[in-house]
């Protein structure tokens, strides 16, 4: 071989691997980059999902704390009246069912949004308590 071939060879050789090492460094940079990007995003979902469980047990402790005893004094002053009207008695009667139903309705609500079973024995336990739920009022087999 002639000396400009070598030289020409060589220049070649030296400009693939630079092209290489290149490609390489950019390849890395890449697969750096998205790895960052995932973890970055598996963080920022995270975050959303603690945001989001904090607001459904403040939701929660509300109706229960708040709204459950409004609602039985609310109750215990309407059955505290003195009636002498048998049709005023109904009312009362009716009053007091529709109360009920509502302060069942609001600790259904509030157990839906945060079972005790969930914070206190975990996932399992929480979804084979749901589950027999499902199976005593809906006669649902799963």
């Amino acid at each position: 071989m002639h000396t400009t071939e070598e030289q020409f060879y060589t220049a070649v050789v030296v400009a693939v691997v630079a092209l290489g090492v290149i490609i390489i460094v950019f390849i890395a940079t890449m697969i750096r980059h998205q790895r960052r990007n995932a973890r970055l995003n598996k963080m920022k979902i995270r975050t959303e999902i603690n945001m989001l469980e904090k607001e459904r047990k403040r939701i929660a402790t509300d109706l229960h704390d708040e709204l459950g005893p409004i609602l039985s004094a609310v109750r215990i002053q309407i059955n505290h009246l003195s009636l002498e009207k048998p049709a005023d008695k109904k009312i009362v009667e009716f009053a007091n069912k529709h109360i009920d139903d509502i302060l069942a309705k609001t600790r259904e609500i509030s157990y839906n949004l945060l079972p005790n079973t969930l914070v206190r024995k975990g996932l399992v336990k929480a979804v084979l308590e749901y589950l027999s739920k499902l199976r005593e009022t809906h006669k649902l087999i799963i």
